[in-house]
């Protein structure tokens, strides 16, 4: 066999891998490894069974026609856990390997030490120059035959296959009825660091994600607290103004204008006159919800324009104090009673004041009331 075909066979052996390492030469070892190798690929790295390795056997047994002694599957698998065993050993080492099955079986069992998608250069083992860096690829078949196994190596200068054939990498190396697929294997890196690295990577994008995350509820709650803010100000405002505005009310109602008899009596006349002339309204559709007498009162003399007259805000304000301590003191009124029958009761009330009620009863309820102008709406021309 010619040297230049096989680096193995012009270099002595080195002792590597255990005492079985004079009865295997590096030839009958490359063949093993890539018997084993397609069938563990195919198995999708499990287990070969005792089929399996008789398989592998008589391909190992197949090489140079079965000049060498014959191998058996005991043989090929206690020679395997042998490569497998040193691998390990050459992988811990801090130095690149320079054992010539390592690329391959690092391809083959690397994956499940130190995964990694780091890519590296990967210097050639003892098949071309030290200075010269190639990639490499392994071509896969369903079943290895004893007589053609291909390791086609991509961007050195020579393709290399078992049978010792050499051919050049720029044509005419491969023959017309090959027909071959390749999984590229190039720049793989299975290093333990760079596996570290990836972690970290993730674990800061993580953080990355989370922090901004967080930013982002933590401005939705300063939002939030701010409308807050804003909407606890404005009520408080609200509340503020209805206090001084009740003040107010309170304090007219302490300090009632004084007029003498005569004044009072001439306004309770023209009070009077004034409301007679004011039509009752006769189109009254609208349901007007209320919860008290004095409420539906003034959502009447806001709907329909027109003043109550003094002695129905009495009346209405009496019917209000007839509910304190009953039963349905807290019910809305407008559940109790329909609002159409309560707004037209007010109606009803504030005709008979208008029409029959004298100027001179008006004027004496006024002056024993201090508090009189309170319930007399401000409609009516001031004298």
């Amino acid at each position: 066999m010619d040297n230049r075909l096989h680096p193995s066979a012009s270099r002595p052996h080195n002792g590597v891998g255990g005492g079985r390492e004079d009865c295997w030469s590096e030839g009958a070892t490359e063949t093993l490894i890539e018997a084993w190798g397609d069938r563990y690929l195919q198995l999708n790295r499990g287990n070969l069974r005792q089929k399996d390795w008789k398989e592998v056997a008589d391909v190992v047994n197949g090489r140079d026609n079965g000049l060498k002694p014959r191998r058996t599957d005991v043989q090929c698998k206690n020679r395997i856990d042998t490569l497998k065993k040193k691998y390990k050993l050459e992988k811990s080492k801090i130095v690149p390997s320079k054992w010539p099955f390592y690329f391959r079986l690092d391809h083959l069992i690397g994956s499940a030490i130190a995964p990694s998608n780091k890519k590296i250069g990967v210097r050639s083992p003892s098949f071309h120059k030290p200075s010269t860096t190639v990639t490499f690829t392994v071509k896969s078949r369903p079943k290895l035959s004893p007589s053609r196994q291909v390791v086609v190596y991509s961007g050195g200068s020579s393709r290399m296959n078992s049978s010792g054939s050499n051919g050049s990498s720029f044509g005419g190396g491969e023959r017309d009825g090959d027909v071959r697929k390749h999984s590229r294997v190039d720049y793989v890196d299975f290093s333990e660091e760079s596996a570290y690295k990836e972690l970290a990577r993730a674990i800061l994008r993580f953080g990355e994600v989370y922090e901004r995350i967080e930013s982002s509820k933590q401005q939705q709650m300063m939002e939030l607290e701010k409308q807050r803010m804003e909407f606890t100000k404005d009520l408080e405002l609200q509340r503020m103004n209805m206090f001084m505005e009740a003040q107010l009310e309170l304090q007219k109602m302490k300090t009632p204008p004084k007029y003498r008899p005569g004044e009072v009596i001439r306004r309770a006349q023209m009070y009077q006159e004034y409301m007679k002339q004011l039509p009752i309204p006769t189109h009254r559709g609208s349901l007007v919800p209320f919860t008290s007498w004095t409420g539906l009162a003034k959502s009447i003399k806001l709907l329909y324009g027109q003043p109550l007259h003094y002695l129905t805000n009495i009346h209405l304000m009496q019917l209000d104090k007839m509910r304190i301590g009953s039963e349905d003191e807290d019910k809305p009124l407008d559940i109790i009673i329909h609002p159409c029958k309560a707004e037209a009761s007010i109606w009803l009330t504030e005709e008979v004041h208008r029409l029959t009620t004298s100027h001179h009863h008006l004027a004496k309820l006024w002056l024993a009331d201090p508090t009189s102008h309170a319930y007399t709406d401000p409609i009516f021309p001031k004298l």
